[in-house]
Parts: structure tokens; C-alpha cells; sequence
């Protein structure tokens, strides 16, 4: 069980991965909130079904993401660190509650774009979208300074740290300015880049780990 919680946890890990680049396939023609409101909503109306795409990969991510703060908080039950555990937990429902709300306001906008509504009513679903977006970077951030409660080594805890510290002000950064107008800085930069790297390097950690704790398993069942 110790072992397999492990390789759940990695599995989670790069599923988020491989989710978020074939999510990437599909930025080129998703959302750019820099455009006018009216040339985005054309947009989204000869381009809907990669920008419904986007939204529905970018949930399935989080998704990926929450089953691998669960395994982490139960890493933490199973070394007794139980404040460790519902934090942890609860960051990650919080990201992917947040990101829920994220992918539903791009579908609304896409739809509000495909009936004709107002380019108010469009933009207003937009800006939802990309605030959502921005604000479920600052549970993940907690949940990546939280990970050096599962001891898995220097690395795993440092990067955690530099990337979570990246997300929690990438997210502020971005917030407090005119987003919707904007290039997004360091919040994009610690999305697209400081977290797939933290997660690929987590889950080599942790498939490692899983391989030590069942050798010593292997080694005894041999011996009875």
C-alpha cells in the first residue's frame, strides 16, 4: 500500500502533464484577453470548439491536480502530520473548485459569443475566466510550499518553494493589474513552466521512493 500510494501520486503528477500540454495545443487558439472584446468574441464563434476544448482539458488538469494533493495529504496522515494533511487537502479542492468556475465561464462566454449576445455580456464572462484562472495559482502555490512536509528530499522542497512563492505572487502580480489588458508575467511563467517541472520531478522522486519501500518487502517475502 505504502509503495502504490506513492506511484498514485506520480501517476496523478504526470497525468497533469501530458493534460496541460495537449491543453497547449489549443492556447493558439483559445482566449486572449488582450484583443478588443468585439474581435474576441468573433473569435470565439469561428473557433469555439478549441476554446470549449481548452476549457475542458484545463478542468480535466485540475482534476489531476486534486488527486495528487489528496495522495500527498494522505502521505501526511500516514506520518501523523494531520494539519499538514487537511491543509494540503483543502488547497487542492480549492484549486479545482476554482478552476471549475475558470472552465465554466469560458464555455458561458463561447456560448454567449455563438447566440449573439453583447460584447459586455462576452467580455464579463472573459475577464470571470481569466480571473479564475490567475486565482487557482495561489492554492497550488500553497500546496507546493506544503510538499517539504512529505520529505522528499532538498530538491523536491526547494523548487517546491521557489515555484510556490512564484504562483502566490504571480497571482497578486496579476490581479492587481488590468489583466484583461496585459501580458500575465510570472503567474504564466510559474503555470506554464515552474509547475509542470515541479510536478516531473516530484513524480521521479516519488516512483523512486516507491521502489525503495517495496525492495526491503521483496527481500523478506524471499526470505520466508
Amino acid at each position: 500500500m505504502t509503495h502504490s500510494l506513492e506511484r498514485m501520486a506520480a501517476g496523478f503528477a504526470l497525468g497533469y502533464v501530458v493534460l496541460f500540454a495537449s491543453l497547449l495545443a489549443f492556447t493558439t487558439d483559445g482566449p486572449d484577453p488582450t484583443l478588443p472584446a468585439k474581435e474576441e468574441m468573433a473569435r470565439a464563434v469561428s473557433e469555439g470548439t478549441a476554446m470549449r476544448a481548452s476549457a475542458l482539458l484545463g478542468f480535466a488538469a485540475a482534476l489531476s491536480f486534486a488527486g495528487f494533493t489528496v495522495c500527498l495529504a494522505l502521505m501526511l496522515m500516514r506520518q501523523g502530520d494531520q494539519l499538514g494533511a487537511a491543509l494540503t487537502a483543502t488547497a487542492g479542492g480549492v484549486s479545482a473548485a476554482v478552476d471549475a468556475v475558470s472552465a465554466a465561464a469560458l464555455v458561458v462566454a463561447v456560448e454567449a459569443a455563438g447566440r449573439g449576445l453583447s460584447a459586455d455580456v462576452f467580455a464579463a464572462f472573459g475577464d470571470l475566466h481569466t480571473g479564475a484562472l490567475l486565482l487557482q495559482l495561489a492554492p497550488v502555490g500553497i500546496v507546493l510550499l506544503l510538499a517539504w512536509r512529505v520529505k522528499l528530499g532538498r530538491l523536491v522542497s526547494w523548487l517546491g518553494v521557489v515555484v510556490g512563492v512564484g504562483c502566490i505572487v504571480g497571482t497578486g502580480a496579476a490581479m492587481s493589474q488590468d489583466f484583461d489588458r496585459g501580458p500575465l508575467g510570472i503567474g504564466v511563467f510559474m503555470w506554464f513552466i515552474g509547475l509542470p517541472v515541479w510536478l516531473i520531478v516530484t513524480s521521479v522522486v516519488l516512483v523512486r521512493r516507491s521502489r525503495r519501500t517495496a525492495e526491503p518487502s521483496v527481500v523478506a517475502s524471499a526470505s520466508a
